[in-house]
């Protein structure tokens, strides 16, 4: 019996790969690990900046939204270079209309059955928290490029490697398989160890999909699916101002800004903590009875260093200054916090103080903010 010889059964064998129009199922696994072992160097230098403590968060998601254009701009380059006329991508066989339609209804179901669940438990309206960080300035350069790279990059780019390339040369084995590596591959792209349950169920039903109508729909399902995300987080970003209470006292806090027990710089007897714009902070913390005592006088023991502080400031004594506000005096002083700059604010109102502890983030907006929050304390 005469054997082939080995170049030409694998010749045989890409050109099997040709006629059914898929990409042999190694080359699609090495071309996805070659997306996500980029996607980790990447996030290794995101991580390394995150250590640099005179980088402020601000800075930070500037750097991140950067690294993820370019991660998606080289997988998109990458995907391209595969996409030879003899491999051809499953867009499914029924009209467009109808693909894109069911994908659009099954990405916005999946999606506010999440936001409900998520908002059930938090007793607000609650969703993805990196989409918020991200777009928590507010302004339009950061809400725009967010959008760019969840509802146009990532559906896009994901589908068509982790549905189009991956999932369909696995096919052959059998869909099950074929829908749990792929859906196993997705969760790792996205780096994220506490929700990889989360990411491998999205890609399993975003995997069923495809297999039932094509990449058309799996598509039209994620950019659904990550729209109403999305607009959640707009709506979470330039949302109304609240009022938020603290003792027999009262502030205003700005859109953008949510009550949040878990401070990056944590206070002992912090009473209230508001987190706004590029986890920026705002911790009021309950300080001692002040009858007699003026906000004149607690100024000039701050700049004598003659009053106890929470542990972990530096304070400037040196740009102390004096804030009238509604409810009383605020004592001002500029400061560091574990290597974040800030304000100390002391109120004093009636026969109570209280430190505001103020992290800037680096934000512009976050320091407007704080300017607004102090002028707008009052009695309760």
């Amino acid at each position: 019996m005469d054997w082939p010889a080995p170049a030409q059964s694998r010749r045989e064998a890409t050109d099997q790969s040709d006629q059914d129009g898929r990409l042999l199922d190694r080359k699609a696994a090495v071309l996805v690990a070659l997306a996500i072992g980029f996607g980790g160097i990447l996030q290794l230098v995101a991580v390394e900046l995150s250590h640099h403590r005179s980088i402020e968060p601000d800075t930070l998601i500037r750097y991140d939204l950067v690294l993820t254009l370019g991660l998606y701009a080289v997988v998109a380059a990458m995907i391209v270079s595969q996409i030879t006329p003899s491999i051809r991508l499953r867009w499914g066989d029924r009209p467009l209309a109808l693909r894109v339609g069911i994908g659009a209804a099954a990405g916005v179901g999946f999606s506010l059955v999440l936001l409900a669940l998520l908002s059930a438990a938090s007793g607000h309206l609650q969703t993805d928290p990196r989409i918020v960080l991200l777009m928590s300035e507010g302004d339009p350069s950061h809400i725009a490029i967010t959008v760019l790279i969840g509802c146009v990059a990532a559906p896009l780019v994901e589908e068509t490697l982790f549905r189009g390339l991956l999932l369909e040369s696995l096919r052959p084995r059998g869909r099950g398989l074929a829908i749990l590596v792929s859906a196993a591959a997705f969760a790792v792209w996205h780096f994220m160890p506490a929700s990889l349950i989360y990411y491998a169920a999205l890609g399993a039903a975003l995997g069923g999909l495809y297999l039932k109508r094509g990449l058309a729909c799996s598509i039209a399902a994620h950019v659904a699916f990550n729209g109403v995300l999305t607009v959640a987080a707009i709506m979470v970003v330039l949302g109304p101002s609240h009022l938020v209470t603290f003792g027999n006292i009262e502030l205003t806090a700005p859109s953008g800004w949510s009550v949040n027990g878990s401070p990056a710089v944590t206070v002992s007897g912090a009473d209230v903590v508001l987190v706004g714009p590029s986890d920026s902070e705002l911790e009021v913390v309950p300080g001692p009875a002040v009858n007699g005592v003026s906000a004149a006088t607690v100024a000039q023991r701050l700049a004598d260093s003659r009053l106890p502080l929470p542990p972990g400031l530096t304070l400037d004594t040196s740009s102390v200054r004096l804030l009238s506000v509604p409810v009383g005096q605020v004592v001002e002083v500029p400061m560091t916090a574990d290597g974040r700059q800030g304000t100390l604010g002391l109120l004093v109102a009636s026969s109570q103080s209280y430190e505001l502890v103020f992290l800037d983030a680096g934000s512009v907006k976050a320091e407007n903010d704080f300017s607004q929050m102090l002028a707008s304390l009052q009695a309760d």
